[in-house]
């Protein structure tokens, strides 16, 4: 029984606001993997996984999507991951362009065990092209940063992917993935 609002909150949090995803995470019954998460689909998560959330209207974010996930077309990233936004207790959420995972702690513990070394060279190359990316409002007078975004001085990045992929960083403890 939960007794305090923080408690309440974190519990939420933990079961991306889906009372299924965390009973799930709750009594970890094999039973209760999504079939998302079985072999046979898992590997179509990953890089959704590895980027955590991501916007679509965003030409760079495309690119890295289509990269992590090996393809070369983002078309084709799309097609694979629209399936798990329509599926029970989805792990992706869409809306508009903007795609997320539902519950990034639950997700990394359903897929942790079907990454590659292979995806994580792609994710290292990725993120440090997007954590690396060197802001370019830095280079307006401080007065006039405030007016970066209508002079395109902007991310190459969106904000959804920044996150996402660092996320996933404060994951890794040096050579292995660690378990929240």
């Amino acid at each position: 029984m939960v007794e305090t609002d923080e408690e309440a909150e974190r519990l939420a949090i933990k079961g991306g606001r889906s009372a299924t995803i965390l009973r799930r995470r709750e009594t970890a019954s094999q039973a209760d993997v999504p079939d998302w998460a079985s072999p046979s689909h898992a590997r179509s998560m990953i890089h959704a996984l590895l980027a955590g959330g991501w916007d679509q209207d965003h030409a760079a974010d495309k690119t890295v999507l289509a990269h992590l996930s090996g393809e070369e077309e983002y078309a084709t990233v799309e097609e694979q991951l629209h399936i798990f936004t329509t599926v029970r207790d989805p792990p992706l959420r869409r809306a508009g362009s903007v795609w997320k995972l539902t519950a990034p702690i639950d997700a990394f513990e359903l897929l942790a065990r079907h990454l590659t070394s292979v995806d994580l060279e792609r994710y290292v190359v990725m993120a440090n092209r997007v954590l690396g990316e060197k802001d370019p409002s830095l280079e307006l007078p401080e007065n006039e940063r405030l007016f970066a975004g209508i002079r395109g001085q902007t991310l190459q990045h969106s904000h959804y992917l920044r996150a996402g992929i660092a996320d996933m960083a404060l994951t890794h403890d040096g050579n292995t993935w660690s378990k929240h």
